[in-house]
């Protein structure tokens, strides 16, 4: 084939695909750019094909791929915008707001009259704003310094003792139609009189930071137009933390579990707020559906599930959204473990909120489409799933693909469901592995064209060890395939347990050296005043969780926490006072949560121009 023969085909694979792209048919617009691609001799037509199919990745959501041909067009022609207007476009959707700020700079010294790369800079910038946490640092840092200067001339009275409590509430504290969520909450108690003084939540993150609790108390301090002669804390760290920077208005600090009057207080206080959540949310149809599934039990309630499989289903579920597969294929698969009787039929789901899963069927259930996912796997948000399972998270930092949540739901009736059995979830983790082999090597590879019927065998690797499975397309039960695929062996799955110790793997960790606003001297551990004569009961794991926070509602702005932060999780929650022995505190205490989803921080695949019309 000439040069000019296979320039005029890719052209002509060029416009077929512009075309598709225009009719939303991002797979096959995708499929004929890389045809286009397999034909051209090079320039000038492979960096036009390039953008293009960037464009039409960015549009079906794998910005991944979409980033890689955006640093191709780039590499063929870097004297042309539009190469970086498709790279900071990609670059947006993953959320690397300062790489996409530098592309769309780029773009325009290139092309400085273009509204189009304008635009999507400003965006790219407001969108950093929101999420940089040092800018929301800063502003909060400027506002607690003020009010420390305020307080300092208040009167302070020696009798009054407040007691500060971070708890992780189990409510919605939101009325609909806002999504519910799961949030952090300061409370500030008189110790002596036992009266609530001031809350507040932090329902965006997991960790809050030393200048949000300083600005707390004195918030309070002016509500209540005293200062307290004494805080106290149940965990030895808030004491640590807030210890210094207390000084300067002349407050103590000690650590003091909470005792029996407290606590009761508390655990009312949290009833009321569960009543009255009751109230707004029962009965409300919208949400329904909502309340039944948060009140099922966790995983751990299905008979016979244990936490060393659910770090294997989990981390099954990570790898196969982590690899895009179900952008390519969404129609049904035949399943089938061989030295089994289990035929199935699997079938990639979005619904309309664009949330991904699989469901499980028969094959004879299958045959009518509507019956097809009475078992199902539905990745969502944290808000979705049951505080067990949140909790069980948390606690021992099993992987999360992208803040997506699986969630297994047994669709009973039309009103009602449950937890999948056992036998459907190691289904499930099957699935996954499954899925991700056959279809990275075949649907989801930009110029594979199925030859028909197919029938692969794929060798995956389970908790249970390896597995033998045949896949058909469309559903059959041939039991003789065409091709055999084996997946590398995985690493082991995740998991981050914090030991009795208050360290991970045994380590004891080491002793706070600074914080954002505070510098200490040199640091000691610092005992509870009054230790608890109660032993320590058996602890499995306690709890530093290092996954996202919660999914905030989208009216809430993200609330990123500071380089010094309190691990809300290591205060006491509102119904187990912690009695182990205090350990020296961790350099870093809490962990940053990352940035929302792209569902809930409005950023959408065409954003900046780069996910857009094709040239």
């Amino acid at each position: 084939m000439t040069a000019t023969l296979a320039q005029t085909q890719a052209l002509e694979f060029k416009k077929k695909g512009n075309a598709a792209h225009q009719q939303g048919d991002y797979r096959r617009a995708i499929f004929l750019f890389s045809k286009g691609l397999d034909l051209s001799p090079g320039p000038p037509c492979d960096h036009i094909l390039f953008s293009n199919r960037s464009a039409s990745y960015c549009l079906l959501e794998d910005y991944e791929r979409a980033l890689q041909d955006a640093e191709d067009v780039i590499r063929l022609q870097r004297d042309w915008p539009k190469g970086y207007s498709r790279k900071a476009a990609a670059l947006q959707n993953l959320q690397k707001f300062n790489e996409a700020i530098q592309a769309y700079e780029e773009g325009l010294r290139l092309d400085p009259g273009s509204d189009v790369m304008r635009k999507g800079l400003e965006e790219a910038k407001l969108l950093q704003e929101q999420h940089e946490p040092k800018n929301f640092n800063k502003r909060i840092s400027d506002h607690t310094e003020e009010n420390m200067v305020r307080a300092q001339g208040m009167n302070q009275l020696k009798e009054v003792i407040w007691h500060l409590e971070i708890l992780k509430d189990k409510i919605w504290l939101a009325d609909p139609p806002k999504p519910p969520f799961r949030p952090r909450s300061l409370f500030l108690i008189d110790s002596t009189r036992v009266q609530m003084l001031h809350m507040t939540a932090h329902p965006t993150r997991e960790s809050i930071s030393l200048d949000e609790l300083l600005d707390f108390i004195l918030q309070t301090c002016f509500k209540h137009g005293i200062i307290p002669s004494m805080i106290e804390f149940s965990d030895y760290k808030l004491q640590y933390v807030l210890e210094e920077p207390l000084k300067r208005l002349n407050i103590e600090v000690r650590s003091l579990e909470l005792g029996a009057s407290k606590q009761r207080f508390f655990d009312e206080t949290i009833k009321s707020f569960e009543d009255k959540e009751q109230e707004q949310w029962d009965g409300n149809p919208k949400f329904a559906g909502v309340l039944r599934q948060r009140a099922q039990g966790g995983m751990l309630a299905v008979p016979g599930c244990s936490t060393f499989f659910m770090k294997y289903l989990l981390s099954s579920a990570a790898h196969f959204y982590h690899s895009k597969v179900f952008l390519y294929y969404t129609k049904s698969l035949g399943i089938y473990v061989e030295g089994t009787q289990d035929q199935t039929v699997c079938l990639i789901t979005r619904n309309c909120l664009g949330q991904y899963g699989i469901a499980k069927s028969t094959m004879e259930a299958a045959k009518n489409i509507t019956d097809c996912g009475s078992a199902s796997y539905l990745f969502s948000d944290v808000s979705n799933i049951p505080f067990d399972d949140a909790d069980l998270i948390e606690r021992y930092g099993w992987e999360i693909a992208e803040d997506k949540y699986p969630l297994p739901m047994l669709h009973v009736s039309e009103t009602d469901m449950s937890r999948p059995s056992l036998d459907d979830l190691k289904w499930f983790e099957l699935a996954f592995r499954t899925l991700t082999l056959f279809l990275q090597a075949t649907f989801a590879t930009p110029t594979y064209i199925p030859p028909g019927e197919l029938c692969y065998r794929c060798v995956v690797h389970t908790h249970a060890g390896k597995a033998s499975v045949l896949v058909t397309v469309p559903p059959s039960n041939c039991t003789v395939p065409t091709h055999t695929l084996e997946e590398p062996i995985p690493p082991p799955p995740k998991e981050h347990i914090l030991h009795e110790d208050g360290g991970l793997n045994n380590k004891k960790p080491p002793i706070p050296d600074s914080f954002n606003r505070v510098q200490t001297p040199t640091p000691v551990p610092i005992r509870p005043q009054t230790p608890s004569t109660v032993p320590a009961p058996p602890v499995e794991v306690t709890t530093q969780p290092p996954v996202a926070a919660a999914a905030p509602p989208p009216t809430t702005a993200p609330l990123p926490t500071t380089t010094a932060e309190v691990d809300a999780d290591s205060a006491h929650h509102h119904h187990t006072p912690s009695h182990a022995a205090p350990a020296p505190p961790p350099k870093s205490i809490g962990t940053p949560a990352p940035p929302p989803p792209t569902a809930s921080s409005g950023i959408t695949a065409g954003v900046g121009g780069g996910g857009g019309g094709t040239t």
